[in-house]
């Protein structure tokens, strides 16, 4: 039973190593991507414009995502 378990989850993480090589690329430039816009709440730079961005970015991979709005921490 155990050396089942621990073969299964082997060849599970050995798919998942793969998929992520196979679309290491594609995850660099997202990564990239977002680095280039700067947010900076402590200077109001990007506040508005990041969460846009990660929304827009999250929905082209499939995911649901909207924005919350806070109260700001000042």
């Amino acid at each position: 039973m155990v050396v089942y378990i621990n073969s299964f989850i082997e060849h599970e993480l050995t798919k998942i190593f793969s998929y992520i090589e196979e679309k290491r690329d594609e995850f660099v430039q997202r990564l990239i991507n977002y680095l280039k816009h700067p947010s900076i709440s402590a200077q109001d730079v990007g506040v508005q414009e990041v969460p846009t961005l990660l929304i827009r970015m999250m929905r082209d991979m499939g995911l649901e995502a909207s924005a919350r709005p806070t109260k700001a921490a000042r």
